[in-house]
This record gives C-alpha cells, structure tokens and sequence, in this order.
C-alpha cells in the first residue's frame, strides 16, 4: 500500500538546516565590515580620489623639519600610489628619534605604507607604497572564520566553486574551505563552511550569486571537516496528496499510522537515492569501476558525467552513452567495446575533452584531463590515480568509492529485511555492534561499510557478514579494495543498521494552486502564512476541507549527519521514489 504524492517537487518543498552545536545553522548577520579591506581597495583604483587629511603636527615633537619638507611630504601621504616612493633627510637623528618617525607612520593605519631606514649614516627615512594589492590581517584574526552558507538551487561542492571563483581581490581555492557535509541541490539549504582566519568576509560576499548568501560570522580555532556537525533538521513539503483536488486526505490513516510507527521505531538507515548522483552514470557505478581497477573507465564516465550535468547532453548522446556504459557494465573487466560503438564513443569523448578544456568547465575535470596526456586508453592506473588526486580535492575524489560502498551497505539492508526480527540480534546475526555492553539492542545494530581495511577487521567478529559483503564483491569481481590507492578510496567503518527521526511534527495545507509555495525559505521577502505544527498524528485522520483543493502535508524532524530525509518520505508514504517515477506522476496530472 502507498500513497501518491509530489516529493521535492519544488526547490521551496524540500528545506535543510545544518545542526552545529546542538542547534539549527540560521543566518541572521550579515558580514563584518573592516574598513582597511575598502581602504586598500580605493586604493588600487586609479580613479579613486584619496581624502585622508593627516595630523601632521606630533612630527615638529622629534625633530624640526624643513617647512619644504613637511609639505612634500604630507602631499605625498595625501596623493598615496601604487608603487610611489619618497625619502627625506633626518641629520644627525638619533635611534629613539627614527623610531618615533616610524611608529608615527604606523599610526597613519594604511597597511602598505612602509617606512624603514636607509643611507650610509641612517639619516634617511624611506618610505614606499606597495605596488602589488595586499591586505593586512583582519584586526581580530582567529585561525578560522566560521559562517553560515545559505544556498537554493544549488549542491554544497558547486557553491564552494562558484565563491571561490566569484572572489575579486583576495583569492581561496576550493580545499581551503572547510564544510561538515554536502547538501542537495534539490533545496534551500543552511550550513557551517569554514574559511581561512586571513581572508577579510567582504572578500567572501561583495560578489556571490542571487542564489547563495554568507554570513554569521564567528571565530573559530579548531578545524571542521566531513561529519563535524550533529545531523541535519529538515521542513520537507509532501505536495498533493494523492495528486488531486480533494476534501479530505486520501489514506489518512495509512499517514498517521505511518508517522506514529516511524517516531516509535525509527527506519532502516539506508543511503537516499541522491546519494547517487543525478547524471547519465550513477556514481555507484563509477566507484564500483575504481574498485574494480577499471581507472580507464572511470575517467570515461567521469567526462561524460560531468560534462553532461554542467553542460548538457542532447537526448541522442544520453540514450548512447546509457547504452554503452550499461553494456561495459555487465562484464566486471572489459573498458572498451568492439567496433561501431567504441568508435562513435571515442569521437563524442574527443568532443568533450576538447570542449572541458577549452572552456575550463567544469573545472575538476577540466584539470584531470589536462594533466592525462597521452589517450585515455594508453594511460596506467597509476598516472589516472595521481591525476585525480592533483585535480581534486580529498572530498571529490573519494566520492565515488563512497558511493558504492553505499549501495553494497543497502545490499545488506535488504537482506535484514529478509531476516526474523526476532532472530536479528542473534550470535549469528548481531553480533556486528559498536557498542561494548550487553545484552544488545536493535538500536545497536550496525553493518559494515566496505574499505581496504574492514573485512579484515571484522573476520573475528561475525563471519556471517563478511561473508556477504565477499560474496556481493566476488560478484563483482572485486577481491579486495586495494589500499595502495587509497588515495581515491576510503578505510572502512560501521553505520548503523537502525536511525532514529527525532522531533517529528507536521502540519497540513490544503491550497488552489498546484505550485502555491506552502514553507517561507531565507529568500523570501513575501507575506506568507505561518505554518501550525503539531505532533498528534491521529488529528491527519480528521482533517476536512469545505470545497476541493490540493492537500500537502509539510514535515519537519531532525536526523543524525548522513542520515537521509527521502528514506523518511519515502517511508511515511510507503515507497521510494526516484526522478523517472516523479516525472511520470507530474505527466499524469
């Protein structure tokens, strides 16, 4: 049994609040201002004219200086230039003297005058602007700056690109920006990203995007990276009910009953199907051809995927390349096909590799295929893994073994799902537990993530589990993750086979408009209608309507970090959903 409904069919539907600190990421301050980032900007703009009227009266309190002088010299202060330069006498200045003139420039608080001490008796004070633009540290320095990224339309690692390429004066690179997790791109998202302690935050926001907005900035001393934050809360839109105009909700009690059995029992803790990918190649499959030693092919399927997502495919090239890459797939060795379609393949990747490095786009890619020269088939595994990991960041490069080693953990879901509840925490099948104490539970439960350490690790523990991850990798003709590249792969760990949804509320819409937007974001300046949330499931059972209109149910809870909110939707529903089946939903209406 299932209920029909639109899921994430707007980004406004589909709403993620990072959790750091034990509370919800939000935005409410814009960045800090300083005013020597914008003084050293005007500063290198020939057209800027410089205002600044120096005291120069504590000078005549060293020593008395000619009054031709004292005038060339404030000119030369007020009329400031790149690369400008002056120098004047001090004779017979002593040391307290000259260091009184230098701490008097210092005072002037333009951080690239620079005054030293120069000629053969030192009776010189040279001074000079620089001729390159660099900014002093920002007066309050930490080690980190940490800030909210709020984003819509947009995933995580793309946001990190587009800032970094959208800063003018000061310049970051994608690894020198901290984040806990990736956020869909399906939504409007907030999270903690983390920012070097000398790059001035006017730097980071003069020039985003309409999509993306930084601020609440705050200090930070210690490093943040992949799973940093406590989980995620989410406020996820269900749109149209049974997807038609109607008075009452269609299966209420399969809802409610639903809603009720997931805050009591939690769900199965499997990866969402965005964990995936939304290209022509699921990223499974990309890993699952790093594992299996297949570099060759990977970068094949690495530069249509990217190419594809970035740049667009026409509907010929997506049904070839789903063609191809579907028939390579079946043979767990073979990186090339025979004949026609090897050919016609070779001839739409010389056209990508051409176009991504002409036009830098996408930039990864573009790097990887830059530093491959020879053809891709004549390339070694080793060349292919080190150019990886020059062209990308830790994150990007391991993504896709983490993307296998999550289908073959949902691989052993299913097999749980085949398994007596009351048999589960048996010595056969239990016994995979991070948790010391006995007697156990099945909140404890936790299967293995594949890496080139875990069997290892878990041979003496519960021989029924290696055995089943061995026999979905000898399926695959894998033997092992190989550590010597570990570089794109990862070690392997435990995730728990149970996650709990906490702090379920709903709220119910009934609304005119099929696209009518039910939950405010960050973005939207617009008049909207709070929404009520409550926690009496069995109140859904009597909701009513005077006339007919379209019902959605908008969701909010909170998950653990990596844990996913389709799985949740999909269990309040009672079934998955992926891109194929929402189409045919909004065909249908």
């Amino acid at each position: 049994m299932h209920v029909q409904a639109l899921v994430k069919y707007k980004f406004y539907d589909f709403v993620v609040n990072e959790l750091f600190n034990g509370v919800p990421v939000d935005l409410t301050e814009p960045a800090p201002v300083f005013p020597e980032f914008q003084r050293t900007i005007d500063f290198f703009d020939a057209s800027h004219k410089q205002s600044v009227q120096h005291d120069m009266s504590p000078l005549s309190t060293f020593t008395a200086l000619p009054e031709d002088i004292l005038t060339k010299l404030t000119t030369f202060l007020q009329e400031a230039k790149p690369n400008s330069k002056f120098e004047f006498s001090v004779p017979n200045a002593s040391k307290e003297i000259r260091t009184s003139f230098h701490q008097f420039f210092k005072t002037l608080n333009n951080p690239l005058l620079e005054s030293r001490t120069g000629g053969q008796n030192f009776d010189l004070i040279q001074l000079s602007f620089h001729a390159k633009m660099q900014f002093p540290q920002p007066s309050d320095k930490a080690r980190f700056w940490n800030a909210v990224l709020l984003k819509q339309n947009i995933d995580t690692m793309q946001a990190i690109d587009l800032i970094c390429n959208s800063m003018r004066f000061q310049k970051l690179q994608n690894k020198n920006i901290n984040y806990c997790g990736t956020k869909d791109q399906r939504g409007v998202t907030q999270q903690v990203v983390q920012f070097p302690g000398y790059i001035f935050p006017e730097a980071i926001c003069q020039n985003l995007p309409n999509n993306i907005k930084i601020g609440s900035f705050t200090h930070a001393h210690t490093q943040i990276g992949l799973g940093s934050h406590e989980g995620n809360q989410f406020i996820v839109c269900l749109r149209a009910l049974g997807l038609k105009k109607c008075t009452s909700i269609d299966k209420a009690e399969f809802i409610a009953n639903n809603l009720q059995q997931i805050v009591n029992i939690g769900l199965l803790n499997k990866f969402g199907t965005q964990r995936f990918g939304s290209g022509v190649i699921k990223t499974d499959l990309m890993g699952q051809a790093l594992s299996q030693g297949r570099m060759r092919l990977f970068v094949k399927m690495l530069a249509v995927n990217d190419h594809g997502i970035k740049n667009g495919l026409t509907e010929e090239q997506t049904a070839f390349f789903t063609k191809y890459f579907a028939t390579i797939m079946a043979d767990n060795k073979i990186e090339v096909l025979e004949g026609e379609q090897e050919s016609t393949f070779m001839k739409y990747y010389d056209e990508i590799k051409e176009y991504v490095v002409k036009n830098n786009r996408p930039f990864q890619l573009s790097k990887v295929l830059q530093i491959l020269k020879k053809p891709v088939m004549e390339e070694t595994n080793e060349s292919i893994t080190n150019a990886i990991s020059q062209a990308m960041p830790i994150n990007s490069r391991t993504f896709y073994f983490h993307a296998f080693q999550s289908r073959i953990f949902n691989q052993l879901c299913d097999e749980i799902n085949t398994i007596d509840p009351q048999n589960l925490l048996s010595n056969k099948y239990g016994s995979v537990t991070q948790v010391k104490t006995t007697p156990y539970t099945s909140a404890d439960l936790c299967l293995p993530l594949i890496g080139f350490n875990t069997l290892k690790e878990l041979s003496p523990v519960s021989q029924f589990w290696v055995e089943k991850c061995q026999n979905i990798m000898n399926g695959l003709g894998i033997e092992n993750i190989d550590g010597k590249y570990r570089d794109i792969f990862a070690p392997g760990s435990f995730r728990k086979v149970y996650t709990q949804v906490k702090n379920m509320q709903f709220a119910v819409k009934a609304h005119e408009e099929l696209d009518q937007q039910i939950v405010k974001t960050k973005f939207d300046n617009n008049e909207m209608e709070e929404l009520v949330f409550s926690t009496d499931f069995e109140s859904i059972k009597q909701f009513k309507t005077e006339t007919e209109q379209y019902i959605s149910i908008v969701l909010k809870f909170e998950l653990d970090s990596s844990c996913y909110a389709t799985e949740v939707m999909a269990a309040v529903l009672g079934e998955g959903y992926d891109k194929e089946q929402q189409q045919g939903y909004v065909n249908d209406m």
